[in-house]
């Protein structure tokens, strides 16, 4: 499974209000395109098949690139960043 299908395509609240109706939890997965720890992320933890099948049927997970409005409102100070929420 690729990176692609364990991440939808999906606004925060969006993912909010899904994962509520599907009895999960939502990732709010937070990188920044320009920084090698974010790069190991989307290269190397995302494409392990372990970690995609663990996402794909426990959580409703996004991925928020260079998305610093966002990062403030769920209270994230750096990234890379994993928000688990409900």
């Amino acid at each position: 499974m690729s990176r692609e299908g364990i991440f939808r395509e999906l606004t925060p609240e969006q993912a909010l209000e899904a994962a509520g109706k599907e009895g999960r939890l939502a990732l709010l997965v937070f990188l920044d395109s320009k920084l090698q720890p974010c790069k190991a992320y989307e290269g190397f933890t995302f494409v392990d098949p372990s970690v995609a099948t663990w996402i794909a049927e426990h959580v409703v997970a996004v991925r928020r690139v260079d998305d610093q409005a966002e990062a403030r409102r769920f209270d994230v100070h750096a990234v890379p960043a994993l928000v688990f929420a409900s």
